[in-house]
């Protein structure tokens, strides 16, 4: 089939791109979102110059690679995207005669005149168990909840967001302390094996449609508020969600008898008993009590 990649620059993009560029379909170009809002609604984007350097090559084997990168080192052209629904935009997708878009991570809205275009229409990657945690940033609300396994699902993507028909998803279990860069590898590896047996299902003509259930739920853009911590979790819980969410460097709140404390790194845990908001020092480590368990931490 004659695809087009919707993804970005991070984690979560690459292993699904991989996948589908040494698979038998034909992956017609890559489309990121712009990074900086412009007049054209899209544009080609070209590689820099070789460097003269030899220290400097312009695709590092020792450097993780973007989609960008990993497009131009395989020949595949690459634009960058502002306004998707844009009419040069919508002409330049029809003129391809795409068979299906695949998207893996794009901040962007795309409207029904762009999701109609492709025949198959559009199979987004979505690293939760849908209808549960539709969102922008669904891993960092299923590692606050204490979700473990948490979930990646392919579904068809209609105007209503997260909300389109499921082609396929499975369940994703995380080791404890992971980090954020590996869950989310670990979800996108995942769900990478279920697009790509989706898209033969779609070229057999033997996929099947499920519609949502009904409920589910959506959460917004973390907050600064949403680092809390709270003594009522499991230290399991605090520890896992401090430790995947670390990447994003904001300090964690936590309130122990009525009093603030501001914690910067999870060290360890344990599940041996210890009374709820009970703390002691530990070298420059502090150790406090849990609902369940005891968490040692780091404190700002």
């Amino acid at each position: 089939m004659r695809l087009l990649f919707f993804g970005m620059r991070g984690i979560f993009s690459q292993p699904p791109f991989e996948r589908l560029i040494a698979s038998q379909h034909e992956v017609l170009a890559v489309i990121v979102p712009a990074e900086e809002r412009t007049a054209a609604p899209f544009a080609r984007l070209s590689p820099p110059a070789v460097q003269d350097s030899p220290e400097l090559p312009l695709f590092s084997s020792f450097v993780e690679q973007s989609i960008v990168q990993r497009a131009w080192k395989v020949g595949l052209p690459v634009y960058e995207v502002d306004k998707p629904g844009a009419p040069d935009f919508l002409d330049w997708v029809r003129d391809l005669r795409v068979d299906l878009a695949c998207v893996a991570c794009f901040n962007r809205i795309l409207p029904a005149a762009l999701l109609d275009l492709p025949q198959h229409g559009f199979l987004n990657l979505h690293p939760s168990r849908l209808p549960d945690y539709r969102g922008p940033e669904p891993l960092f609300w299923q590692l606050r909840d204490g979700i473990n396994p948490v979930g990646v699902t392919v579904h068809w993507m209609s105007e209503a967001l997260d909300e389109g028909d499921i082609a396929a998803q499975k369940e994703v279990t995380l080791h404890d302390g992971v980090d954020w860069r590996s869950a989310e590898r670990r979800c996108a590896e995942n769900g990478s094996s279920l697009l790509l047996e989706a898209l033969d299902r779609l070229e057999d003509g033997q996929i099947e449609r499920h519609p949502q259930p009904a409920g589910g739920s959506y959460q917004p853009m973390p907050g600064v508020d949403d680092f809390s911590i709270h003594i009522e979790w499991s230290a399991r819980r605090a520890f896992n969600f401090m430790r995947g969410t670390a990447v994003w460097g904001i300090p964690y709140r936590l309130v122990v008898a009525q009093k603030t404390i501001w914690v910067r790194e999870a060290i360890d845990w344990s599940a041996s008993g210890s009374s709820p908001g009970h703390m002691m020092k530990i070298g420059s480590a502090m150790q406090i009590g849990f609902a369940q368990g005891r968490l040692t931490v780091l404190l700002v």
